[in-house]
């Protein structure tokens, strides 16, 4: 859901190139001048920007609130991004300075374009693929006619095949020729579903009454439990958990990582197309960052062991109106083993709720297909396209990935 373009050198050649635009050759010879960087037009200069720096960062951070202006005339709210969360999105263990690029105006000094590049590793099937994803291909407002994109395009292509990578993929809500997949997202309300469920009651029967005023009963004592404990001081040693259904939820912390991180190596190794973390980037993706990044666990009491896994990230939105902040969960990665899908996703709607979150958003990648039809998630007009770019491959379906940009 992060605005992002897809990575070509040339959209002209594309249909020349069809029939080999996708094959990856690792012995592949430059076929530029690489040590040169991309020629510019007049008064602009390409910068590379450090985000390990705090001053670099607060200036990505203002371009990018700046410019992430939501083209929807009827769209009451803009982006609106924070520091933590860019440098959890950016500042990765596999992070690259040279990957960080700007494009600048060199009369007023001023960031007109920006993108980057993570290197990540991609499991397609039985093949390991060292690859590059790029994303966040961002335009300064009064710039987007001057037509500059494919030269920063071309220029992040010329970096990352300088590392030997020629292979990337990329998120995009845009439709380019030959996607990998076309993946739909949805909306959900948590605030009116589970006020929803405390109502129902009132259209149902005297033996339904009965049994639906015990879940009630249960649903606002998970409540009542959850904001008790949530209220604790953040920085006590021990989890902060949450007793719900009978399930003992409690936040991912270090002494968990390693039986957190074979879950998700089981769970995940069904897709076709599935992202291949280590141990270092689950750690870095999956530890709690409050207001970026958020893991549930639940373990088995008798081994100890992780059984199942619900994370979900943060993104604010701000009111053109007010400016007032507004937060959304994003779901990240859910894992099961021990409970069906469609419980994990009511105890973590609970929990979200219980953080002060109304609206959480996903895709039908992964299993969350088999959840989405549970509840009243709304459909999204807008799709989201997966590409690779320079490696061959099919067309597969959502459900048979696991890998979110």
């Amino acid at each position: 859901m992060k605005p992002t373009q897809r990575l070509v050198t040339d959209h002209k050649d594309e249909k020349k190139t069809k029939k080999n635009d996708r094959k990856v050759n690792k012995n592949q010879p430059f076929q530029m001048k690489l040590s040169k960087e991309t020629p510019l037009p007049y008064n602009f200069n390409f910068v590379e920007i450090d985000l390990r720096k705090e001053d670099s960062l607060d200036m990505l951070l203002n371009f990018l609130n700046k410019n992430m202006k939501v083209s929807d005339n009827e769209s009451k709210w803009d982006l609106y991004y924070i520091k933590e969360y860019l440098e959890w999105e950016f500042v990765t263990p596999r992070y690259q300075k040279k990957w960080t690029v700007g494009l600048q105006n060199m009369i007023t000094n001023e960031l007109v374009r920006f993108i980057c590049g993570v290197e990540i590793n991609i499991e397609f099937g039985s093949k390991l693929l060292e690859i590059a994803e790029v994303s966040f291909l961002i335009l300064e407002i009064n710039h987007r006619s001057k037509n500059l994109s494919p030269f920063l395009i071309k220029e992040i292509t010329r970096r990352i095949n300088l590392k030997g990578i020629f292979g990337a993929i990329n998120v995009s809500n845009k439709l380019l020729p030959n996607p990998l997949t076309k993946v739909t997202c949805f909306k959900l309300n948590i605030k009116k579903y589970l006020k929803g469920l405390l109502i129902q009651k009132k259209s149902l029967g005297n033996q339904q009454k009965t049994s639906l005023t015990q879940d009630n009963k249960c649903l606002k004592e998970d409540h009542r439990v959850s904001l008790m404990i949530h209220d604790q001081k953040e920085n006590q040693s021990d989890a902060i958990k949450f007793q719900i259904n009978g399930n003992l939820w409690e936040e991912l912390r270090e002494e968990s990582m390693q039986s957190s991180f074979n879950l998700f190596n089981r769970c995940t190794s069904k897709f076709l197309c599935k992202v291949n973390f280590t141990i270092q980037e689950f750690r870095w993706w999956f530890l709690k960052r409050k207001n970026v990044v958020y893991t549930y666990i639940k373990k088995n009491p008798k081994t100890n062991q992780v059984t199942d896994l619900f994370s979900f990230y943060i993104h604010f939105k701000r009111s053109k109106i007010d400016k007032s902040l507004q937060r959304t969960a994003h779901s990240f990665y859910n894992l099961n083993s021990s409970i069906n899908m469609k419980q994990l996703m009511k105890d973590a709607f609970i929990i979200i709720d219980r953080l002060g979150i109304e609206k959480y958003y996903c895709t039908n990648i992964m299993d969350n297909s088999s959840f989405i039809d549970s509840f009243p998630f709304k459909e999204l007009l807008e799709p989201l396209y997966y590409y690779f770019y320079n490696i061959k491959t099919e067309q597969i379906l959502p459900n048979q990935i696991a890998y979110l940009d």
